[in-house]
């Protein structure tokens, strides 16, 4: 097989079976005097072209009827939509690739024979379908067997501005139509070209591509993003007199929230925040109690142990102290719980099944956790740090014995919970207690320690 038969030979049979007389005289009998009238007029422009096709490829010369077909083929596809068009994948795509060729001045003299394309196979990538990248390919020039193309081919006009804006190899661009031969496309959905045998270990395959993705920078995933609104019910009580400066690394960490719309990002960054206070309530809480003057030794061991504790019991003392802070006649464990009974009522029993069962794959509790048994104040409030905390290291960690969440294993019901409750209860307790001037958790009263009394 040459340059010429690959350019030539399948778009030729396509266009000669969809041409076909006894179908057409067929499908004629089924219209109207109009429309076959124009039918016929279509089927005498293919004849055209199909002579024009032939004679190219006996001249070794690119015809100029590529885009005569395309308007053909979209033409039989609106208005003659009943017409049996086989192959219209394979048609519209080699006529895409064909006259990007004519219009780069494609050697087709070249009498070498093209031996290589049997090293390859195109098919269905059904793993592929929910990644958002239509077309890829990569060209390895040590080992050309190893290239691949990912193609969706539901969507021509978007793989004709793809080869138009990337250089992609004469050698990559002949395999490909050599592939596209009659029933190799079945369905307008994501195929790969690649090496032979590479369709009998398909995940495999499929890992291979993934790496080739982010290889070259580009995500594969449909990022969730965040959707409920920031709230800080309490910006009636911001005033410019209060030392918002102590707060200057939160407020640019919540400038990064503010910005990042992932919900996965998002939740680590709120988290960071939650992890500076819990540590910062220890040193708050010093500073109070001696009022600004300098801490004894013992002072600084107790503090030291505390922090020395691990990251969970500090969270579990911090959001303690958040919820046994006054709100509205009750306290803000009341509040929170609130926001907990308002998304379990939003539950289906599916959701609720999908939510626990994650959160016993993350060991939030040691008998087990239930929904049903997080029906009160205080059984939220024993829940609550490790769900936080767990979450979070769900995110961070990536232990081949451990839960990872990622945006694939990051369910419809899992992406509620934090959506709609874990994020939410978060931002409104930080901006309770930096909007509200608090000397026993977050605010420091003095700027400055008093190492010794200078009067």
């Amino acid at each position: 097989m040459n340059r010429t038969d690959i350019i030539f030979d399948n778009l030729l049979g396509f266009l000669q079976s969809l041409n076909d007389e006894p179908s057409i005289e067929a499908f004629v009998g089924t219209l109207n005097s109009a429309d076959e009238e124009r039918f016929v007029e279509i089927s005498e422009q293919l004849s055209t072209i199909i002579t024009n096709l032939t004679l190219a490829k006996e001249n070794q010369v690119f015809p100029a009827d590529y885009p005569n077909i395309l308007a053909i083929i979209a033409i039989l596809e609106s208005d003659f939509p009943l017409y049996q068009i086989l192959n219209l994948n394979e048609i519209r795509f080699i006529t895409i690739i064909s006259n990007l060729l004519a219009n780069e001045s494609f050697n087709l003299t070249d009498p070498n024979p093209v031996n290589y394309t049997v090293n390859f196979d195109i098919g269905r990538a059904l793993e592929l379908d929910s990644t958002i990248i239509p077309f890829f390919h990569f060209y390895n020039s040590s080992h050309f067997d190893e290239s691949i193309f990912v193609i969706d081919f539901s969507n021509p006009s978007g793989f004709h501005d793809y080869i138009t804006q990337n250089t992609i190899p004469e050698s990559l661009y002949l395999v490909l139509l050599s592939k596209l031969a009659a029933g190799s496309i079945n369905e307008k959905r994501k195929y790969i070209l690649a090496k032979n045998g590479s369709f009998a270990s398909m995940p495999s395959t499929i890992a291979g591509v993934l790496m080739h993705y982010v290889s070259a920078g580009l995500p594969f995933h449909s990022p969730k993003n965040y959707t409920s609104a920031t709230s800080n019910p309490w910006r009636d009580n911001i005033s410019i007199s209060n030392k918002y400066q102590q707060f200057n690394n939160v407020l640019y960490v919540l400038s990064e929230y503010s910005h990042n719309k992932e919900i996965l990002s998002k939740y680590l960054l709120i988290y960071h925040v939650i992890e500076e206070f819990m540590y910062k309530s220890l040193l708050v809480k010093m500073e109070s109690i001696n009022n600004g003057r300098m801490f004894s030794m013992r002072d600084f061991s107790t503090m030291n142990k505390k922090i020395a504790e691990s990251e969970l019991v500090a969270l579990k003392d911090f959001l303690a102290d958040v919820n046994a802070l006054p709100y509205a006649g009750g306290f803000v464990a009341d509040l929170i719980y609130s926001k907990w009974s308002t998304f379990v009522s939003g539950l289906n029993p599916s959701q609720t099944s999908d939510v626990e069962s994650v959160m016993n794959a993350l060991a939030v509790s040691k008998n087990g956790f239930t929904i049903s048994a997080v029906n009160n104040v205080a059984k939220l409030k024993e829940v609550l740090p490790k769900m936080v905390y767990m979450i979070r290291n769900a995110i961070v960690h990536n232990k081949a014995t451990e839960f990872h969440l990622t945006y694939i294993s990051l369910s419809d019901a899992m992406y509620k919970l934090i959506n709609e409750f874990m994020m939410p209860f978060l931002e409104e307790a930080i901006f309770y207690i930096t909007t509200n001037p608090n000397t026993s958790l977050v605010w420091f009263i003095h700027s400055e320690l008093a190492l010794w009394d200078n009067n």
